[in-house]
């Protein structure tokens, strides 16, 4: 618990600096920086567990870390030695579940600090550490320096996100990845509007089309968002909003349509069967994760406090069709499409609307904003406005402290993965050039991202099977009873006497 503690201290005085640097100076740059840091501090301190996380890390790995040798050949199995159906996304060969670029920037970063969880990690904890700084420029461009501090340090402390960027709940590291693409979207269409640019306009399209490589095509809610704020700005006509659009579409399609051709064409069976399996997810119910419609409106008084439908309510109460506020309706946009969006779909996640979160961030801290200037005097009026303000600070606090378990014992090295990295160096020592089977184990997937020369497998083939394998050259241990067991040759003896305990 003690890391947690001092981790937990850490952030407190570096939040309580820039309160009160930002009292005493709001354009001081340190205030930032301190946010930047407390937020970089809770995300190490998740992201240290010495262990991959069954859902989705550790797939996400090992397709990883093979793409480090083959970086257009997406594989779970790099040598499926046993028979596999090229549907099932958890044990089949060619991968391609999800859209590659969050496996590519995984794939990079093992390239640059070797193949280990907490390098699986980088990616996630710098995307969502500069996901603060952009969260402060879209607050300060839509709004103000105000809105912007709050909603940045709300995205810094939320639970979900860190705990996505460590890896611990699905679908990780493709989340915060799609996360921040669509942040730099929605700022690269600030910038476009707030300048009339054209390198913003090619930028945003840029950032639609790494979206769309990460997670399909969900990515166009930045097309949406700053179609709103287009039609805002009044030098743009209906002209120059086509143009500008269709420039933005096409840099989009340019940069996304190759993949999609180049796995159509290499791999037509599982991309056709990915194609369909996406769309199936909008009205079947995929791997028992059929809720009801209601099920994301009830969940995002979860994933950004119960207090969240107080702004959500005050901010769709401020729209004025006839004198539109077009930063506050791109705001809106940007909740209520993916919001309704995947209430629609019969299969749902909570981080389906994640992409949302920098919205009703800045939902939440306009909402702020507006409370503290209640005009009161009666005393239980002044005891309501402190309870509301309390509650919006208070909330997403406890929140994060309850995702981030700082108070919480964790075990960062579990025993079995303490047996995988022994099992590592009897591999090493006992069969340096050998190709190693594993069968009957509970952690494939683990144990053929920390062992190379392994092929591991959660079920036990026929002896026959075995016998042929061993006779190609394989060399064929199993878990059994918690002890790893060199499994016997044909003519019924251990080849070495191997009991190894797992």
């Amino acid at each position: 618990m003690l890391p947690g503690i001092t981790t937990f201290l850490a952030v407190g005085i570096l939040l309580g600096i820039a309160y009160r640097r930002y009292s005493l100076n709001a354009s001081d740059p340190w205030i930032l920086v301190c946010l930047l840091l407390a937020g970089l501090a809770l995300r190490l301190y998740v992201g240290a567990d010495l262990y991959l996380h069954p859902w989705d890390e550790r797939y996400h790995a090992l397709v990883a870390k093979h793409l480090m040798d083959h970086p257009f050949r997406p594989m779970l199995y790099d040598n499926p030695v046993l028979p596999y159906d090229y549907r099932g996304w958890a044990s089949n060969h060619i991968w391609l579940h999800k859209q590659p670029l969050p496996l590519w920037l995984l794939a990079g970063s093992m390239q640059v600090f070797g193949v280990h969880e907490w390098a699986v990690r980088v990616p996630g904890i710098l995307l969502t550490a500069v996901g603060i700084w952009l969260m402060f420029r879209i607050g300060q461009l839509l709004f103000n320096r105000k809105a912007g501090y709050l909603s940045a340090a709300l995205y810094a402390i939320h639970g979900l996100i860190i705990e996505l960027a460590g890896g611990r709940v699905a679908t990780d590291h493709v989340d915060v990845c799609f996360l921040f693409f669509v942040q730099l979207g929605v700022y690269w269409s600030l910038l476009e509007v707030k300048t009339g640019r054209w390198v913003y306009t090619l930028g945003a399209g840029l950032a639609i089309g790494c979206a769309i490589l990460v997670k399909w095509l969900p990515a166009l809610i930045v097309g949406l968002v700053w179609g709103v704020l287009a039609l805002g700005r009044k030098t743009y006509s209906w002209k120059t909003v086509l143009l500008r659009g269709g420039l933005m579409g096409l840099v989009a399609f340019l940069m996304a349509a190759p993949w999609q051709w180049y796995t159509q064409t290499q791999f037509p069976l599982e991309s056709a069967w990915e194609k369909a399996y996406n769309v199936r997810h909008l009205y079947e119910d995929i791997e028992g994760h059929g809720r009801p419609f209601w099920y994301h409106f009830r969940k995002i008084g979860r994933v950004f406090s119960e207090v969240i439908y107080l702004p959500l309510i005050w901010g769709l109460s401020r729209i004025r069709w006839r004198r539109l506020n077009y930063r506050e309706l791109a705001l809106l946009v940007w909740i209520l499409v993916p919001l309704i969006f995947f209430s629609l779909a019969t299969t749902k996640l909570q981080a389906y609307t994640l992409m949302s979160a920098p919205a009703f961030f800045l939902m939440h801290a306009l909402f702020f904003q507006h409370v503290r200037q209640w005009t009161v005097t009666a005393k239980w009026q002044k005891g309501l406005r402190w309870l509301v303000l309390a509650a919006l600070i208070v909330l997403p606090v406890r929140y994060s402290l309850e995702r981030t378990k700082v108070f919480t014992p964790v075990d960062r090295y579990p025993a079995w993965q303490k047996s995988i990295d022994e099992f590592d160096r009897h591999v090493q020592s006992q069969h340096p050039q050998d190709s190693v089977l594993l069968v009957g184990t509970g952690h494939p997937i683990e144990t053929m991202f920390h062992i190379d020369r392994v092929v591991a497998y959660e079920q036990v083939p026929e002896e026959a099977v075995l016998d042929s394998l061993r006779a190609v050259g394989y060399v064929v241990y199993r878990e059994k009873r918690g002890k790893m067991e060199l499994v016997k040759d044909d003519l019924g003896t251990v080849p070495d006497g191997t009991v190894y305990d797992y």
